[in-house]
């Protein structure tokens, strides 16, 4: 059966303006790229995040490995823009992956699916010809990066949109769960909780879960 597509969000703090190119949500992190030689569909039933064959199929197949960012399965579910940089071959939106598992291959950051890894050609014969490269340089952000060194974590938080409600000016009304996930570990969030509604900025996201 068909994932439908949710409405995601990526909230981080945004409790003091950005003043530093290092804040900047539209920024791209250079790094390279490889695939899985055996997932021409889908990803891998057996990663580290232990998703099963759930993991296999989540987001049409766009589902990548990593090293750094699976950080000990809290990076499990993130969703990512990777784009390769070579313009003979490459599109400029790439592809949206998920993190599902952990992986090392040589000096990659992301060890993508077949499909995801072609998906970043700016068509079906580019693809093709970029899975005969076996590995390239990518570049690649999170939704929007969070600004505020003294609370926020870099990751900030998913969330789904289950309901409708509104609290003064505020544009979204989250779990406690979600509202401390915001800071950088556990005191930091319990202290975003005592301030009951803070600044923050979102982009959507078009992973499907």
């Amino acid at each position: 059966m068909a994932l439908p597509t949710q409405l995601l969000f990526f909230l981080p703090l945004l409790l003091q303006h950005p003043t530093r190119a290092d804040t900047c949500s539209d920024c791209f992190t250079q790094s390279r790229a490889a695939y899985y030689p055996n997932s021409d569909k889908t990803g891998t039933e057996t990663g580290a995040c232990e998703y099963g064959s759930f993991g296999a199929t989540l987001n049409d197949g766009d589902v990548s490995a990593s090293s750094s960012l699976y950080r000990n399965g809290v990076g499990c579910g993130a969703c990512y823009q990777v784009r390769c940089t070579d313009a003979k071959y490459c599109s400029n939106d790439g592809v949206m992956i998920i993190i599902t598992d952990a992986g090392v291959s040589g000096n990659t950051e992301f060890i993508l699916s077949q499909h995801a890894f072609a998906r970043m050609g700016q068509n079906a014969d580019l693809g093709a010809s970029l899975l005969s490269l076996g590995a390239l340089g990518i570049e690649y952000r999170r939704c929007v990066r969070c600004t505020d060194a003294k609370y926020c974590s870099n990751d900030g938080v998913m969330i789904i949109i289950t309901d409708a409600g509104v609290s003064g000016n505020t544009k979204f009304i989250l779990s406690q769960h979600a509202f401390a996930r915001m800071g950088q570990n556990a005191d930091l969030g319990a202290s975003l909780l005592s301030l009951g509604a803070v600044g923050i900025e979102y982009r959507r996201c078009v992973c499907r879960y």
